[in-house]
């Protein structure tokens, strides 16, 4: 994948007001025990759901590793 499709996938995920990870549009996903999610950034592209925290910070440990490997050859 090029640089500049890289990026571009980046952009178009982060749709403000639509979670990055389940694609929900804010109070719609279930936490558990009857609440709702809520927004954990200011752009509001990601909600506060522990499936889509934990796929999210998974998302980016893949990345940081990716671009240490890119960079250390």
């Amino acid at each position: 994948m090029s640089n500049d499709a890289a990026i571009l996938g980046r952009v178009i995920r982060a749709i403000s007001g639509e979670c990055r990870v389940c694609h929900c549009h804010g109070d719609a996903c279930s936490v558990g025990l009857g609440e709702m999610c809520v927004w954990m950034d200011g752009l509001r592209t990601l909600c506060s759901n522990p499936k889509c925290l934990a796929i999210y910070a998974a998302r980016k440990k893949f990345e940081k590793r990716q671009r240490r490997r890119r960079y250390a050859a």
